[in-house]
């Protein structure tokens, strides 16, 4: 994961009016830097990334308009937060299926 990308998770989540667990906050913390860290390849949106697949995207997606649907002035958090639980399940559903 791109670092930037981590980070505007985080920046984001801060500044949105969400309330979510503090186990919560600390395990997406300790996520986003496992996988900034890791080898999961996210899309780059230029052709080098790894491709995106329909079945982890539709997911995301969903994940993302229900926290809109939830807190709608909180559009960044749920912009970041879709983009990096799409590239997490896209890399497992890859692996899953040897698509790489």
């Amino acid at each position: 994961m791109p670092i930037p990308a981590g980070a505007c998770v985080l920046a984001t989540y801060v500044l949105s009016d969400y309330s979510f667990s503090t186990y919560f906050v600390a395990i997406l913390t300790f996520v986003i830097g496992c996988i900034m860290y890791s080898n999961v390849k996210f899309p780059d949106f230029k052709g080098k990334g790894n491709p995106m697949f329909l079945p982890p995207v539709i997911v995301a997606a969903a994940v993302g308009i229900y926290l809109l649907y939830v807190n709608l002035s909180a559009w960044p958090f749920a912009a970041m937060f879709t983009y990096s639980l799409a590239g997490i399940i896209n890399c497992v559903y890859a692996k899953m299926l040897n698509k790489q």
